[in-house]
């Protein structure tokens, strides 16, 4: 899983820094993720479909986000929720 594996190298880099790293996707509980996530995470790696279903349920706070990266390009080119997602850090702003 392509989440799982930018985790890795999300940590690999950051071993010596407090930042909080969690990766949500379909795999786990949805409501462990809510409650893990609702507590604090500097870097949130989530699927497209995952990160949409946890905004809709107000369990991602975008009020302090810095940064709103998509890294897969086929994800952007195929419009595979891309609509969904595009619209989270409108709703910041």
């Amino acid at each position: 899983m392509e989440a799982l594996k930018l985790k890795e190298a999300f940590l690999k880099f950051s071993k010596r820094t407090d930042l909080r790293i969690y990766t949500a996707y379909e795999e786990q509980t949805l409501d462990q993720q809510k409650e893990e996530i609702y507590y604090g995470q500097d870097i949130l790696i989530a699927t497209p479909k995952r990160l949409n279903r946890l905004f809709l349920l107000n369990s991602v706070n975008v009020s302090q986000l810095k940064l709103f990266i998509i890294e897969d390009a086929v994800f952007a080119e195929k419009g595979m929720h891309f609509a969904d997602v595009n619209r989270i850090p409108r709703k910041h702003g």
